[in-house]
């Protein structure tokens, strides 16, 4: 099994992540904050190339006000066909003063 790993970084925002070696990219990162409290992170992974990706696992690390790193964020993503994105979307679990979101590393499998 081949795994390319892309190390990447970026701002929360509409600001889309683009590897070099590889076609995948993570489009539409947003940071949510329900008035309700609760939280997530959803974005899409569009995959420019001519063959499927099976697996693709997304860290996305988690800043507070003073942008500071306080977490980080595994998000997977499965069976993206060939010029076609899919979307994400994931709970933030923590009670930690979460206020932006960047892309730290993106593993194609």
């Amino acid at each position: 099994m081949l795994v390319l790993l892309l190390l990447v970084g970026g701002l929360i925002g509409c600001q889309e992540e683009v590897s070099s070696k590889a076609t995948v990219r993570v489009r539409n990162l947003q940071l949510i904050q329900r008035s309700g409290g609760s939280r997530y992170v959803q974005g899409e992974v569009y995959n420019g190339g001519e063959k499927p990706v099976p697996y693709v696992e997304i860290e996305i690390s988690l800043f507070d006000a003073k942008n500071r790193k306080v977490e980080t964020l595994r998000v997977d993503v499965r069976d993206i066909p060939p010029g076609k994105a899919k979307a994400f979307r994931k709970v933030i679990d923590s009670d930690k003063d979460i206020q932006g979101a960047r892309i730290r590393r993106i593993l194609i499998f």
